[in-house]
């Protein structure tokens, strides 16, 4: 009996630490950049899959993400998305690189630059995505408007546009995932 005992102590202590491993690489970006103004704090993959999989995105074919962080937007965008061409902008050099590690291996690796969000020419692109706080979503209003063709798609997560009548706009919701979707007319 003590051997099982010793056994059973052993398993759930080794099960544990997997367990605490698993944490800390969860969350190790998000420690990594805890001390920035504004967080690293990266999308849920189930809204990255749920904002992959609007039907608005079935037919752009350049499809850019403002703020790619690791790319967790990019890898559901990808996985869903095979045949569009995918563009990751991110201020942070060490959040491309990881991006860039994480793509490696996808069918369709995105192009993953290091740059300013607000300096990025988007006129040739279909769809912009990502997930901005609201100063930031005021700021890129303008650049939007100015930038995008008719008919481009600006899918965003959590955190609506202000309203603007050159976008039509709806909202999507499955549980507390909220997308705000809008369309250049």
């Amino acid at each position: 009996m003590d051997r099982l005992a010793i056994i059973l102590y052993l398993a759930v202590h080794v099960l544990l630490i997997i367990y605490l491993l698993y944490i800390v690489v969860r969350l190790w970006p998000v420690l990594l950049y805890a001390k920035q103004t504004l967080p690293y704090v990266p999308i849920t993959p189930a809204a990255a899959k749920l904002l992959a999989n609007l039907p608005e995105l079935s037919r752009p074919h350049t499809i850019i993400d403002l703020g790619c962080g690791t790319g967790t937007l990019l890898a559901g965008v990808a996985h869903v998305r095979p045949d569009a061409e995918l563009i990751g902008v991110d201020i942070k050099s060490s959040l491309v690189r990881m991006a860039t590690w994480r793509s490696r291996f996808w069918k369709n690796r995105p192009r993953l630059l290091v740059g300013d969000m607000f300096d990025y020419d988007l006129s040739g692109v279909d769809a912009v995505v990502g997930w901005w706080v609201p100063v930031f979503g005021e700021r890129l209003l303008p650049k939007l408007k100015a930038e995008c063709k008719a008919g481009c798609v600006v899918a965003v997560y959590m955190f609506p546009l202000p309203q603007d009548p050159e976008f039509s706009y709806r909202q999507v919701k499955k549980g507390k995932i909220i997308l705000h979707v809008y369309q250049r007319l």
